[in-house]
């Protein structure tokens, strides 16, 4: 643990210093302005005359005509509920069930501010450690010989636990103990409480009752210090960590390819901040790029989670997915699955074009379609739904809507082996990958899919988007 000292000085009533030793990186904190603490009340004068009050410590036979003062921790109000974060965007319009970032809490509630009679440790803005205040309450003026009370109330009014608190409070010269609530044990000429844990916005309060000696003056000091911890929590390759990836042996090009990667910490200590990343073969694709990821994920001990992730089959052949979990920069594990790729033995159908197009402009795709079985097909149709935010701008189709974003084309019989080739003129609104879905059936009832992403890209500012 790294030790932060609080010096607190108090001369009188309650104008007192703080000060903050920092076991912080090299790295200088930021010094924030403190207000100038308010004019100090009197001293504490010692005078021979009658005693003002006689204070009795709990415990003890109360004098006559005084009466015990409560010595109860005061509560402290709760700090107010942080708003809910926005939810968070939308997904793509494509199934892939990894999980999202969790939702950002946003900034802290600012700690309520000290009296203006105090000078604080740490300031607000030191969000990694406690900040304390201290004050210290009792008589202006009592009576040599005679004893009287007074109190210290310790808070803490930063954001974290101060933990370990020490307490010193020095006692002037001749001055005899008489008690104290919490109790403890005088050491020379101070008393010390040590073991003091304060949460955020917790409070604590000391009494003491001494006899002051004679003399003009008594001038007693307080003195504070706390620990500050932080803790370092490390994922540690192979302790436990185990990933499986599966999915279908063989798949026809242009369907869907479902993979589900399983990720199981078999270990006594939670994972945190694990990254699982797919990078993807060129025969498969995902609207969201070459390369899938999901972050900020966390196991706890005997944890099991399934991500679900959904591809596509872009060129017939084996296809090898290689999926991997990091911690930071460190590979904790590994694994691989393969997918075997075919033709569809019917009809196939495939799309041609470039492979980013221009936002707001017309791109010209091709939609070929080929009767691959040895027998005619007959009226065979061919349906296009667009993604959204793309619009269909070409001519020849046999029947379209906007609304459903469905074109759709009559190609008619088709000879074993003949091939015929549609104009899939397209402008798109958005940025960034889509999801095309493109079909070719035959009035046998047979029919082929073609899932692909398109891609577009904004045109660049006092650009023509031209290539």
């Amino acid at each position: 643990m790294n030790a932060v000292a609080l010096l607190l000085g108090l001369l009188g009533g309650s104008g007192l210093a703080v000060a903050q030793e920092s076991g912080l990186p090299p790295a200088p904190a930021p010094v924030l302005p403190v207000a100038a603490p308010a004019p100090l009340p009197p001293q504490l004068q010692v005078t021979g005359g009658p005693p003002l009050a006689d204070l009795t410590l709990p415990g003890e036979s109360p004098r006559p005509g005084t009466a015990p003062a409560p010595l109860a921790l005061q509560p402290q109000p709760a700090p107010p509920p942080r708003e809910a974060a926005p939810p968070a965007s939308k997904p793509p319009p494509f199934r892939i069930l990894v999980p999202a970032r969790g939702s950002d809490p946003g900034p802290p509630a600012p700690p309520p501010a000290p009296p203006q009679n105090l000078i604080m440790a740490g300031g607000p803005g030191a969000a990694q450690t406690p900040s304390l205040v201290v004050e210290k309450h009792g008589p202006a003026t009592v009576h040599a010989g005679q004893p009287f009370t007074y109190e210290i109330v310790l808070r803490n009014v930063g954001l974290v636990p101060a933990l370990g608190i020490r307490l010193e409070d020095e006692l002037p010269a001749g001055t005899r103990f008489v008690g104290s609530q919490p109790p403890t044990t005088p050491q020379g000429d101070r008393l010390v409480w040590t073991g003091t844990r304060l949460p955020p916005a917790g409070e604590q309060r000391f009494r003491v009752e001494v006899i002051p000696a004679g003399g003009a003056e008594w001038n007693g000091k307080a003195t504070v210090t706390v620990s500050v911890a932080q803790a370092l929590r490390v994922a540690v390759s192979g302790g436990g960590l185990t990933l499986n990836l599966t999915g279908p042996p063989t798949v026809v090009v242009g369907h869907p390819v479902p993979f589900d990667l399983r990720l199981t910490n078999s270990g006594s200590t939670p994972l945190t901040n694990l990254t699982l990343r797919v990078p993807l073969p060129p025969g498969l694709q995902h609207p969201l790029g070459s390369a899938i990821e999901a972050a900020d994920l966390t196991l706890a001990p005997g944890e099991t989670r399934t991500l679900n992730l959904e591809l596509i089959a872009a060129q017939p052949g084996r296809q090898s997915v290689e999926a991997a979990v990091l911690s930071g920069k460190q590979t904790l594990t590994t694994t691989r699955a393969e997918v075997l790729v075919t033709e569809d033995p019917v009809l196939t159908i495939r799309i041609t074009g470039p492979a980013e197009s221009w936002v707001n402009q017309e791109s010209e795709y091709r939609l070929e379609v080929t009767n691959r079985s040895g027998v005619a097909a007959r009226s065979v149709t061919v349906t296009d739904l667009l993604p959204v935010g793309v619009a269909f701008v070409g001519s020849g189709a046999t029947w379209q809507d906007a609304t459903t974003r469905i074109v759709r084309w009559q190609v008619g019989a088709m000879e074993p082996g003949q091939t015929k080739v549609i104009s899939l003129k397209l402008m798109s609104r958005v940025e960034g990958g889509v999801l095309n879905q493109a079909s070719a059936r035959n009035e046998q009832g047979h029919e082929a899919q073609l899932h692909s992403v398109l891609r577009f890209r904004a045109t660049p500012v006092g650009g023509n988007g031209r290539r």
